[in-house]
């Protein structure tokens, strides 16, 4: 299903960049300066960038973002009975998830212009520190209980496991991607403007997620996830202004990019229920994993820019909604319940990781 998504996912991007691409190579001719019309008058700021001006820029963004994930389930809380009270029985109820809030994050970009040859290349680098808190408690009627899917605190040892009083999670994420880009402009018409950029990417981006349960003896047990990639690789894309009037234009940027670097992943738990022939000072769970792999991103955003140019500068205003989708990153590891000396199952939970929300952007010119 992942792979499946992000092949999906490679083939819109590419045919979206590819249209970008034929639509700004039909209209070479705007390259040229457009001395044949500056006599005739405009009822618009034709010059949508100073494009016969060398000039320095610096973007600064404000992003308020929501981060999604799935395989990040800590609980069952039941809403019925089970099928039988003697009996082994599967998962009945609703599945709680670990959830991140809202967060503000940033994205800050400086860039050289170099007219009138119509290329610049920018650095830029965008921070999210997303987190959230969740808790789930027993139900109410009897017969329904909360059950965890890591190892409850005695970890089903009795004869009949002792149930959960409660359940919590706390999961952060830092999100940290760095770009060094190129990008060439084409002024189709006097109403369309299209860069196509392309260039090196980077990202550290680490996850981490706590589970505690309680459970009716108050016993407890802790739960510690974590991940960490470290990667960098090549990003294309393209930007499309058009103006609408007024100084409004209505503005899209899409792209896409692969990364290859080292992963590594780890699980810890401990529990402080007092079981025979057991060690509470070592953890039941204590599993790493690490490798190199690549991770493919795809990013798009719209919204409308009001744009000015003045004597000395030119400035826009952004406001728009922004999304991204990162693959192959989200894992969680879980193992058979066996003796020591017996075979130890692996079962691995994979998910996307995508973020989007409210992205507000200040451009200067000098």
């Amino acid at each position: 299903m992942q792979s499946h998504s992000a092949t999906s996912s490679f083939l819109f991007t590419s045919s979206v960049l590819g249209l970008f691409c034929m639509g700004g190579l039909h209209s070479l001719q705007a390259d040229a300066p457009s001395s044949a019309t500056t006599s005739q008058k405009e009822p618009y700021d034709a010059d949508l960038f100073n494009k016969d001006k060398k000039v320095y820029f610096i973007n600064a963004e404000f992003l308020y973002w929501l981060v999604n994930e799935g395989a990040v389930d800590y609980a069952v809380k039941m809403n019925q009975d089970a099928w039988s009270t003697t009996q082994n029985t599967y998962a009945i109820g609703n599945y709680q998830n670990a959830t991140f809030d809202w967060t503000p994050g940033f994205r800050i970009n400086f860039g050289y212009f170099n007219a009138p040859h119509y290329w610049d290349c920018f650095l830029q680098y965008t921070y999210v520190p997303a987190s959230g808190n969740n808790h789930v408690s027993a139900p109410d009627e009897g017969g329904e209980y909360l059950n965890g899917t890591w190892a409850q605190p005695d970890v089903n040892s009795a004869v009949v496991p002792t149930p959960l009083r409660n359940a919590k999670t706390h999961i952060a994420l830092q999100y940290n991607v760095l770009d060094f880009l190129f990008s060439r402009r084409f002024q189709t018409n006097e109403h369309l403007r299209i860069n196509v950029f392309g260039g090196v990417t980077s990202a550290i981006i680490f996850q981490k997620l706590k589970v505690a349960y309680e459970d009716t003896a108050g016993q407890h047990a802790h739960v510690n996830n974590r991940w960490r990639f470290e990667g960098a690789g090549l990003r294309v894309g393209a930007k499309l202004d058009w103006y609408l009037g007024c100084d409004l234009y209505l503005t899209g940027v899409t792209s896409t990019g692969i990364l290859s670097g080292w992963y590594k992943n780890t699980a810890y738990e401990k529990t402080d229920a007092v079981i025979v022939n057991t060690d509470n000072r070592r953890p039941i769970l204590n599993t790493g994993f690490h490798d190199r792999r690549l991770t493919y991103t795809a990013q798009f955003s719209t919204g409308f820019a009001w744009e000015k140019r003045f004597k000395c500068v030119r400035t826009e205003l952004f406001a728009g909604y922004e999304m991204a989708i990162w693959t192959n990153l989200q894992e969680v590891y879980r193992s058979a319940f066996a003796p020591a000396t017996a075979a130890k199952e692996t079962f691995i939970n994979s998910s996307n990781i995508s973020l989007q929300g409210l992205t507000v952007r200040f451009n200067i010119d000098m």
